[in-house]
């Protein structure tokens, strides 16, 4: 089947996910040793997936030509995965087509709705280190929203543990909250004898 029969079918079907599972069956049905056609197929098996929000497989098509794919395709790929929120792949892919930008953009994201990790991850391949303050800030954010398990890390990330009463009162205030009554009590006598 000729890649432009495939695309004359594909106008013809009513949605993405019939267009996804067409395509799918294509891949299935033929032993495909053509590889501008596999990557036809893969490409627009990837495109579909996304489209009905079915990132994992999207994802695991993508990789199959990633490393075929033209840099700026690479780039709209990273950015849709950055804007369905999948930001470990967004700098994984930024990275790979050396997009210090876009992997700027994941960082300050990730800081702003409080997502620890994937913030440490963009600032470290910058090649900078994410502040104290930020990595406080995160956690102040995840404690707003009672996201309690990732203030947790996010304070003793920035070593809350070990700073001044205020702090410790904040993780504290979290330990009891999730309640490690024990963690907080110990906390707690160590505020006392700092006194």
């Amino acid at each position: 089947m000729e890649i432009e029969e495939i695309e004359r079918t594909l106008k013809t079907l009513p949605n993405d996910e019939s267009r996804y599972k067409y395509l799918r069956n294509l891949l299935s049905e033929y032993s495909i040793s053509d590889s501008e056609y596999k990557k036809f197929l893969f490409k627009r098996i990837g495109d579909y997936a996304l489209k009905i929000g079915m990132f994992g497989t999207a994802l695991e098509n993508y990789r199959k030509i990633e490393f075929e794919m033209p840099k700026n395709e690479l780039r709209k790929l990273g950015d849709k995965y950055f804007k369905n929120g999948w930001f470990s792949t967004a700098i994984e892919i930024y990275e790979k087509i050396g997009y210090k930008k876009g992997i700027k953009k994941v960082g300050k994201k990730c800081l702003k709705i409080g997502h620890l990790w994937p913030a440490l991850a963009a600032y470290k391949k910058i090649g900078k280190e994410l502040p104290r303050k930020k990595i406080i800030k995160i956690g102040d954010i995840c404690a707003k929203r009672n996201l309690f398990y990732h203030a947790l890390e996010a304070y003793l990330k920035a070593g809350l543990n070990t700073g001044t009463k205020k702090e410790i009162e904040k993780l504290v205030d979290i330990y009891e909250k999730i309640g490690e009554k024990i963690e907080a009590m110990k906390l707690r006598e160590k505020i006392k004898y700092e006194k």
